[in-house]
């Protein structure tokens, strides 16, 4: 079997570990729903992994051979609508874990917002190297 994409590959074998190490956990740890559910979602991961594997190139063929300029600009605009809802789905649960912490002084509240505050940052980065990227190469 010969793949194209390298990336999904990898993903595979990281989602297989994953999966590996949890099933570990979840028997020598003890059979706890915390670890029964971590090792359900690894298994969800493989099973997505292993989907995008086998279908993304057709994804690929379909979605550019046969575009013209309208269906690029939905895209675009769908895929620019999707990053800027996420965003503020992001924002409004940083705010809420923060007045949490605020009101509980729960120190977890106050690590959730933060990470999702950094995943905010890191896509605001993303977003600028790749606008960068495609302004020099396209």
């Amino acid at each position: 079997m010969k793949t194209k994409n390298k990336r999904n590959l990898i993903n595979i074998i990281l989602s297989v570990i994953l999966l590996i190490a949890s099933s570990y956990v979840y028997t020598t740890k003890g059979y706890e729903i915390k670890y029964l559910i971590s090792t359900i979602l690894a298994f969800g991961l493989v099973a997505i992994n292993i989907f995008l594997i086998t279908r993304n190139v057709y994804f690929k063929n379909i979605s550019f051979e046969n575009a013209d300029e309208r269906d690029l600009y939905i895209a675009m605009k769908s895929a620019q609508s999707t990053l800027k809802f996420t965003d503020d789905i992001c924002l409004v649960f940083v705010f809420f874990f923060l007045i949490l912490y605020g009101v509980t002084n729960n120190f977890i509240f106050m690590i959730m917002g933060l990470t999702l505050f950094a995943l905010i940052v890191i896509m605001f980065i993303t977003l600028l190297i790749s606008q960068s990227y495609y302004e020099k190469n396209n």
